[in-house]
């Protein structure tokens, strides 16, 4: 944490940075009830950045995130508070299994994630192709690190965007 940083956003307190952009800032918050996620706080720049991306953003933000597989994934919440809008998630991911696909669906966006046994010659821990009415997204990679399981979302123009998810390691 860094000075300056909140110590709260809406029920999570604040424990720590799991990274930051240009939309803002992702912390790891501990809910009343112990439970973990990762929450975004998203820049007072970005969230005034016009109402095209301000609906994009909020779009994005209502949709639950569910995963048509074995490993568990949830949706915790959205709320707006002074400092930003914040967004959780709780992905549960076991290592040392089988090769295993994973889907996420925004309602716009289908993710299809690949999980591998190893880490390939990149760096990946698996890879991710997009589906329809996902923007200039056109694929990525994820891998996982300390604890976080990190997407990388690539698409044309050197169009990046990361995504960070907490794990929680049964």
């Amino acid at each position: 944490m860094r000075t300056g940083d909140p110590a709260a956003v809406g029920p999570y307190r604040l424990t720590g940075r799991l990274g930051e952009g240009g939309q803002g800032v992702v912390y790891l918050g501990t809910a009343p009830d112990g439970t973990e996620a990762a929450v975004k706080v998203l820049s007072a720049e970005w969230a005034q950045d016009g109402e095209e991306d301000e609906a994009e953003e909020t779009e994005e933000a209502d949709a639950p995130v569910v995963f048509s597989h074995e490993f568990a994934g949830r949706w915790v919440g959205r709320g707006t508070f002074p400092n930003g809008t914040e967004r959780g998630y709780d992905l549960v991911i076991e290592e040392g299994g089988e090769t295993a696909d994973l889907t996420t669906s925004d309602r716009a966006c289908t993710w299809s994630f690949t999980l591998f046994r190893t880490n390939n010659k990149d760096g990946y821990d698996g890879w991710l192709d997009t589906g329809a009415g996902c923007g200039p997204h056109k694929g990525g990679g994820f891998w996982i690190d300390g604890g976080r399981l990190v997407v990388m979302l690539w698409g044309e123009e050197g169009n990046f965007e990361s995504h960070f998810f907490w794990l929680d390691r049964p």
